[in-house]
């Protein structure tokens, strides 16, 4: 082995590694950005379930769809009130990773009939 080739181990080595840490990171945060956007999307669906039970029974749905969504961790974006009883929740979540975004999440649900 001549001198210009010494250590040209040690590189490719330090740079297999640095290139294997980098993928489990990119890995991991989409792992977390999956993980965030099922939580949010389950806040949506249960407040908008809440909502539309709670127009049934004569209690504010926006009101109650709030308060599930929060209870999830979720921040109620927009509740609207739609006919016959039918409620459309947007959910979101700040994820403040790689620079930070915000994940939103739509749900919609209607009382169940007489």
């Amino acid at each position: 082995m001549s001198n210009v080739e010494r250590g040209s181990g040690t590189v490719l080595a330090i740079m297999l590694i640095a290139g294997i840490f980098a993928a489990g990171f990119l890995l991991t945060a989409l792992a977390v950005t999956q993980q965030t956007r099922w939580q949010v999307q389950t806040a949506a669906d249960l407040g908008a379930i809440a909502g539309a039970s709670a127009w049934r029974t004569g209690f504010n749905p926006c009101d109650t769809a709030r308060e599930v969504v929060n209870r999830n961790a979720s921040e109620l974006i927009n509740c609207e009130l739609r006919p016959f009883g039918t409620v459309k929740i947007t959910a979101s979540l700040q994820l403040n990773l790689l620079g930070g975004h915000r994940i939103t999440a739509y749900a919609v649900a209607a009382p169940r009939g007489p």
